[in-house]
């Protein structure tokens, strides 16, 4: 899968896959900025950025990332059905989202064992789990993955930045984000649920 998409650099590249709707409130600009920001910094050149899906925005994103400078960076593949090759093939996961639920993608990411960077909004937090080492240049390590303050490009490119430079750690991140992903997540934990429901509902049936 990486040879499909970045055949000249597929062992040298750290490959990010984004992964949703090109719709505004998932806002991929966020993503691009960021990409411009690591350049700017002289720390781009190893970044990859895979944008799996499609929408209305695909053709003004495209034209933005041409705008930034980061076109040849950025890699839109549309619509995937086969997502188990997808998430093998990169390096971690991001969400730029202004606003979310909660985002199966992540949940995805975190079952795939990939290392998830996300804007702390909406359910998001309750996936990656409150502080673990704190706060680290305005980004925040959490037991689950980093979560970043919405709509600050500036500290999504540091957070980038960092679990590509500090694997060690973010393995640690990624065994928990994997554990808690499957235990809460896991089809047999539905079944269960659902168990419990309908024997919750026949035992308050049987005392009416």
């Amino acid at each position: 899968m990486r040879q499909k998409y970045i055949s000249h650099e597929p062992c040298e590249a750290f490959l990010v896959g984004a992964i949703g709707r090109l719709t505004p409130v998932k806002n991929h600009s966020l993503l691009l900025q960021a990409l411009k920001c690591l350049n700017d910094q002289g720390k781009g050149d190893p970044f990859r950025f895979l944008i799996v899906g499609d929408g209305e925005l695909r053709a003004e994103l495209i034209d933005e990332a041409l705008d930034l400078g980061v076109r040849d960076q950025v890699i839109f593949v549309g619509w995937q059905r086969d997502m188990p090759p997808i998430y093998g093939a990169l390096d971690a996961v991001v969400l730029t989202s202004k606003n979310e639920g909660t985002p199966v993608t992540l949940i995805e990411a975190m079952a795939s064992g990939k290392p998830v960077v996300a804007t702390d909004v909406g359910g998001v937090r309750d996936l990656l789990g409150g502080s673990k080492r704190g706060i680290r240049g305005g980004f925040e390590l959490a037991r689950n993955g980093i979560l970043v303050p919405p709509g600050d490009a500036k500290t999504f490119a540091d957070a980038l930045l960092f679990i590509q430079e500090n694997r060690e750690i973010c393995a640690q991140m990624v065994r928990n984000s994997t554990d808690f992903a499957v235990k809460q997540y896991s089809l047999k934990r539905l079944l269960d649920d659902i168990k419990s429901l309908y024997d919750e509902l026949i035992e308050t049936g049987s005392d009416d």
